[in-house]
């Protein structure tokens, strides 16, 4: 299993949550108003506590697939149902797959995330790892993890049925 963590991110509530308290800062300090200094104090704070609420929370220990099969022909849907540590909590989760595959639906159950994929070109295609997103509380920072290894799905010429010779 490989585990990746990417940067943390700030969203656009973040930056701005950063703006206004160096603005509250800067007005702080020019009108001599405290006032405004301990505002920009609780936002910064608010953003350290977001930051360390994304960071608490871990990638899953066990990841595993369920593929319908590891062949697919061309164009036709192929189910295929990840299942990981529900415990843990990720506000959205997504199978990475190569350029050959085409996400179709995905649904988050009680089966883990069931996505449905087609094989849009023959060939061996990537699928995986499971890419999981954790939004902070106040929504000031994203984080992306990838978890989970890879499975190689085989994409084969569709079975056409031919008339019978006669």
């Amino acid at each position: 299993m490989t585990s990746t963590g990417a940067p943390f991110r700030p969203t656009w509530r973040g930056i701005g949550m950063l703006l206004v308290a160096g603005t509250f800062t800067a007005g702080g300090i020019a009108f001599s108003r405290v006032e405004l200094v301990y505002l920009a104090a609780v936002l910064v704070i608010a953003l350290v506590l977001s930051w360390a609420t994304v960071a608490i929370v871990r990638v899953p220990k066990r990841i595993e697939r369920v593929l319908g099969s590891p062949l697919a022909p061309v164009g036709e849907p192929l189910r295929v149902v990840t299942r990981f540590d529900p415990s843990r909590s990720f506000d959205g989760a997504a199978e990475l797959v190569s350029s050959g595959l085409v996400v179709s639906e995905t649904s988050v159950g009680e089966e883990g995330l069931v996505s449905v994929v087609v094989p849009s070109r023959r060939g061996v295609h990537r699928l995986g790892p499971l890419r999981l997103e954790r939004l902070a509380p106040f929504g000031a920072v994203l984080r992306r993890r990838s978890a989970g290894g890879s499975v190689d799905i085989v994409a084969v010429p569709p079975i056409v049925p031919l008339a019978p010779l006669s």
